[in-house]
């Protein structure tokens, strides 16, 4: 399994800091850009089907 991820800049903490020192505002379409790849890595994460190559359960190390 591979993920394919966008190259940023920077952080998004960074991003919102930013944002809200020039009291600026996200455009709808980034925002919900943003909340569907945090929805989409949540439902990833807390899925208890996922399995291994051999087919052994994933575990999910917190920290």
């Amino acid at each position: 399994m591979y993920m394919r991820m966008q190259l940023c800049e920077e952080s998004l903490e960074t991003s919102i800091k930013t944002l809200r020192r020039k009291k600026a505002t996200l455009g709808d379409d980034e925002a919900l850009d943003i909340v569907q790849q945090v929805a989409d890595g949540l439902v990833y994460l807390h899925d208890p089907n996922k399995r291994d190559a051999s087919g052994d359960p994933l575990v999910a190390i917190y920290r």
